[in-house]
């Protein structure tokens, strides 16, 4: 990355483990992990297709449909992140521990979008994928192009307000995080076993041994397992 002349400045500042676009060129940031590096070329290449679609191909369309068109963070950033992985355990993991941090606030998703809105968007897709269809995404991309509106492109396509989306929205994330305080409570171990990790490097795999003393893990020290 840092050899390349390509995008100048703008592509030194990637951020390690995000796919950065300039033009219709995609630098990627390679951790060792595969299947991260899949995510990531998918992430890509439907960066460069989602703003072909939204913005088109020369530049007069581009500067035209930038200055007609103005959609919300989460709409691009979510539909990236959806192409990239349609549902995995790191969005699920996110969107779990931010919605519980503070449900009164993100279970509303206006209010979510704004502080997170590549998770709030990629969860507000995956819901109209599960709902609706994937079809009924590619038709919601294409007529938000061409209306340049997006809640009448929803209620166009799905035949209900945005709005009311939203709420349902909400009401199937709460559903399907909803853990009472007791449950919490009752599924804590009496003895917990201490974990140190003085370097904060990343952990996964975690077993639990049959005798219940003992923890076995998988520790990535700069891409060594």
């Amino acid at each position: 990355l840092k050899q390349s002349n390509i995008g100048n400045e703008e592509a030194f500042h990637s951020h390690t483990g995000q796919t950065k676009i300039v033009g219709n060129k995609m630098f990627i940031y390679f951790d060792g992990d595969h299947q991260n590096l899949r995510k990531q070329i998918r992430e890509g290449i439907a960066t460069v297709y989602i703003n072909s679609i939204l913005f088109g191909s020369n530049l007069q369309e581009q500067v035209q449909n930038a200055i007609l068109l103005r959609l919300p963070d989460w709409f691009k950033e979510g539909l990236v992140s959806y192409a990239g992985s349609t549902w995995d355990y790191d969005i699920e993991d996110q969107l779990r521990d931010i919605i519980k941090s503070n449900p009164e606030k993100y279970t509303n998703f206006t209010k979510l979008i704004n502080d997170y809105p590549k998770v709030g968007g990629h969860s507000m897709w995956y819901y109209l994928d599960q709902m609706y269809g994937k079809a009924n995404i590619a038709n919601l991309v294409y007529l938000t192009r061409i209306n340049r509106k997006l809640e009448e492109s929803f209620y166009y396509i799905l035949g209900i307000q945005f709005e009311k989306i939203k709420l349902d929205w909400s009401k199937y994330y709460q559903e399907g995080y909803q853990i009472s305080h007791t449950d919490e409570i009752a599924s804590m171990p009496d003895n917990i076993l201490p974990l140190k990790n003085k370097r904060n490097l990343p952990y996964s795999s975690v077993k639990l041994s049959p005798s219940g003393d003992k923890l076995a893990y998988v520790l990535n020290d700069r891409g060594k397992y």
